[in-house]
């Protein structure tokens, strides 16, 4: 039997470049300490927290809205003594490959506490100088806020928008992916909002929604998108004119188009779809997510 069939299908990790999409689930629980902490940034612009593993650190880990769990680097993995776990499947935005899991006793930082952690190990890891990705699931029970402009992560209790944010409705898909409604020059589509993408990329349906065709002049080759898997995907990108989330606009945004899977496993595959990354999320102000009330709210 080929031994990948019989390998726990755990972990979905789309593209970590540049999308940071994950899909996992992990059940320890998580202890609230402070309700903020200093953000930084990676070589591509995505912000990242500093973490502890078993009391070792610090490391420096990409906050992700779009990983339900967290994931470390395998170049700090073996460092800190963790107990290894499974062999698994990962299915990669152009193909699988195989890797394990380790289990940490003590995942710490100012915002939470948790203990007996499950992390992949990221096989292509060399797409980013962070440590690791930090997951949804320890903010499920809250509202988690990028201060994009005083370069703070805060945590709070969920409820209604703060003053001078603007709340949107959305929907939460697999238990931890906000999407929203967004109009792109006109055209309606279901956005992912993705703090762990470096970039704005959509799917073909709304390519031809836009009345693109392969083979436009207007789009340009873009580097082919390398998940934590070792293959790629070809894509193309092009700028477009507004991208309205309500109220919010961000002009002029560029866009990748590729075929990802992560659409497919999502359910977005049977309209226009995109995931918007930390190139457009980071112009605003403040953005923060509240889990209990599938809500995105915005500060331009």
């Amino acid at each position: 039997m080929n031994p990948m069939s019989t390998a726990v299908l755990r972990v979905m990790r789309l593209a970590l470049l540049p999308l940071g999409i994950v899909l996992a689930t992990f059940c320890s629980a998580a202890v609230q300490t402070t309700d903020s902490t200093p953000l930084a940034s990676d070589d591509g612009g995505r912000y990242t927290a500093t973490v502890s593993l078993n009391g070792a650190g610090p490391f420096h880990f990409i906050v992700d809205t779009g990983a339900q769990g967290s994931d470390v680097s395998g170049k700090v993995a073996w460092q800190v003594n963790p107990r290894r776990g499974s062999d698994m499947k990962l299915i990669g935005a152009s193909g699988d490959q195989q890797s394990v899991q380790i289990v940490f006793e003590d995942f710490d930082s100012d915002l939470f506490h948790r203990h007996d952690v499950s992390m992949i190990v990221l096989p292509n890891s060399s797409v980013s100088d962070a440590d690791g990705v930090l997951g949804m699931d320890v903010f499920a029970s809250g509202r988690i806020e990028f201060g994009f402009a005083d370069r703070q992560l805060r945590f709070t209790a969920s409820g209604p928008a703060p003053a001078g944010f603007v709340e949107h409705p959305g929907s939460l898909r697999r238990g931890s992916f906000m999407v929203v409604d967004v109009v792109l020059d006109g055209v309606h589509a279901n956005a992912v909002i993705d703090t762990g993408g470096k970039q704005t990329v959509a799917n073909p349906q709304l390519l031809a929604a836009l009345g693109y065709k392969v083979g436009d002049a207007r789009l340009v080759p873009d580097d082919s998108i390398n998940g934590v898997t070792m293959q790629q995907t070809p894509a193309m990108k092009t700028t477009l004119g507004n991208l309205a989330v309500g109220h919010t606009v961000f002009s002029n945004p560029k866009v990748t188009f590729a075929d990802l899977s992560i659409f497919h496993v999502l359910g977005l595959d049977g309209g226009p779809a995109m995931i918007i990354g930390i190139d457009q999320l980071s112009q605003l102000r403040a953005m923060a997510i509240d889990y209990p009330r599938a809500a995105l709210q915005l500060q331009p």
